[in-house]
């Protein structure tokens, strides 16, 4: 499958489809330093950079983590048929001390899991 100039061209079909297609893709890597280094084309960059969004990690967003704790508790919580657990005061400060090494999944796969969200030392 292939695209040019807004058609799909499907592999043994014959019909070109019409496509509107919006690409939103993250990283983490220097894309810059992979063309330099001939290990991300530019061409894709530039495509893809149209419009950069740049969002700080988890541990620098520490309200977004209450905010997040209150989601996946939730949802958890309904997906499973329980009720949905409070946050005592300690849980809240652990969470907001936390040093949140990954992403915001990262977090939801522990509540997913039923695993604490923060080890403690």
């Amino acid at each position: 499958m292939s695209s040019r100039k807004g058609r799909l061209i499907v592999s043994a079909v014959t019909t070109l489809f019409p496509v509107d297609v919006r690409i939103i893709a993250t990283t983490n890597a220097d894309l810059l330093r992979g063309i330099d280094e001939k290990r991300f084309r530019s061409d894709l960059y530039y495509r893809l950079n149209v419009i950069p969004i740049k969002i700080p990690p988890l541990r620098e967003r520490n309200g977004d983590v209450d905010l997040l704790s209150e989601f996946f508790l939730t949802k958890y919580s309904h997906l499973n048929g329980r009720p949905k657990p409070h946050l005592a005061a300690e849980a809240i400060a652990l969470l907001r001390a936390h040093s949140w090494p990954g992403k915001c999944p990262g977090i939801g796969k522990r509540y997913r899991t039923g695993r604490s969200p923060v080890r403690r030392r």
